[in-house]
Formats: structure tokens, C-alpha cells, sequence
């Protein structure tokens, strides 16, 4: 897996050093445009995801998040799915 696998879907690859916050920050500062969606390799967006930007954008926000739903057997996997959005939104 590598730049190689994705260069066939994409307009240009950002490199940058090991770690999920350098990579970001690497792809923001790379970004040119009004909005940045990070969107993980593992992620589905909802199907109202664009609709929810553009009222997102008319409030003026600075930054959101889609809700989190884990698939899987576990039955962990709810509360974990808790714990990451009551993480991000503590940030706000």
C-alpha cells in the first residue's frame, strides 16, 4: 500500500512523517479551498453529509464532526462509539 495505490484516485499525494496528527496537518496545510473534510479510509458518510455541511456553513461553524456508529459484534462497541464523540466534542 502507498502513494502507488492511491495515485490512480486522487489529484496529488501529500507525504509526510509517521503519525495520524502529522499526516493531517500535512494534508491541511496542502488544502486550498473553503472546506476540508478528513475522511478515513474506514469512514462512511451519512447520506445527508453534504446537506449537513451546508447548514453547518450557515451557522458560521468552525469545525464539526458526524456521529460515530461502530459495526461489529461487540457489544463494547456502542459505548466506544460514546466515548470518541464525547471526545471531539469536548474540544469545542
Amino acid at each position: 500500500m502507498g502513494p502507488a495505490l492511491a495515485a490512480p484516485f486522487c489529484n496529488s499525494i501529500v507525504t509526510s512523517a509517521p503519525g495520524r496528527a502529522r499526516q493531517m496537518n500535512a494534508g491541511a496545510a496542502k488544502a486550498r479551498g473553503d472546506v476540508l473534510l478528513f475522511l478515513h479510509a474506514d469512514t462512511r458518510l451519512p447520506a445527508d453529509f453534504a446537506r449537513q455541511i451546508e447548514d453547518a456553513l450557515e451557522r458560521r461553524a468552525v469545525w464539526g464532526r458526524f456521529d460515530v456508529r461502530i459495526e461489529g459484534q461487540s457489544r463494547w462497541l456502542p459505548l466506544i462509539a460514546w466515548m470518541m464523540m464525547c471526545r471531539c466534542s469536548s474540544l469545542k
